[in-house]
């Protein structure tokens, strides 16, 4: 049976090069990554629509996994793209919290900017990614982050309809858009850096 690694790893071989141990743990990080961010924003929701109050505390975690994810950047991008990326991923982990609490409360304009404002630094998030590494596509981040946000809406929605056999049928789904979106970070690093070597 192939599993997904096992399909990243022969399209990584595919363009040419092989995989090291090194360039393996880059994508399984990056693809950790991605999961616990899927996952810990699942709690940020639930704390929400329960009212419990660690929600401070999730955010904080969120934060952290950010800031892991920037020092991970920074051994290839250095510390000032590392940091433009840390602040646009931020401002996604603020703005999913904003929308949230938003759709908690049922405040249609808040709901409406918020939702507006997720986009919109979507857009900026997949623009500066296309800018720093030749093998990311701006459509292709786009296309993958709205889906990634597609998907929290409707969890929400599903959360606050007590819909949850929908509820976890999303979040399975999300877990595999995260899947996705930390494979191809990570290959498009291995690609980058390995044509890079070639170069020099």
């Amino acid at each position: 049976m192939i599993t997904k690694n096992q399909d990243t790893i022969e399209q990584i071989q595919e363009a040419g090069y092989l995989i090291t141990y090194e360039q393996m743990n880059t994508l399984i990080e990056f693809q950790r990554k991605w999961a616990q961010l899927s996952m810990w924003t699942r709690a940020l929701m639930v704390s929400i629509l329960e009212d419990i109050s660690n929600k401070t505390a999730i955010v904080n975690h969120l934060f952290t996994i950010l800031s892991e994810l920037y020092y991970i950047f920074r051994v290839f991008y250095g510390p000032i793209i590392s940091q433009q990326l840390l602040n646009l991923l931020s401002r996604l982990v603020t703005n999913q919290w904003s929308l949230f609490e938003a759709m908690k409360s049922g405040e249609k304009e808040a709901i409406n900017q918020s939702t507006v404002n997720i986009y919109k630094n979507a857009d900026e998030l997949a623009e500066l990614l296309s800018k720093i590494n030749v093998y990311w596509y701006e459509d292709q981040w786009k296309n993958l982050l709205y889906q990634y946000i597609k998907l929290l809406i409707d969890e929400m929605v599903a959360m606050l309809s007590r819909n949850h056999e929908r509820e976890i049928e999303i979040y399975n789904q999300l877990q595999y858009i995260a899947e996705i979106m930390g494979g191809y970070m990570a290959r498009g690093i291995i690609a980058r850096s390995s044509g890079a070597s070639a170069q020099e």
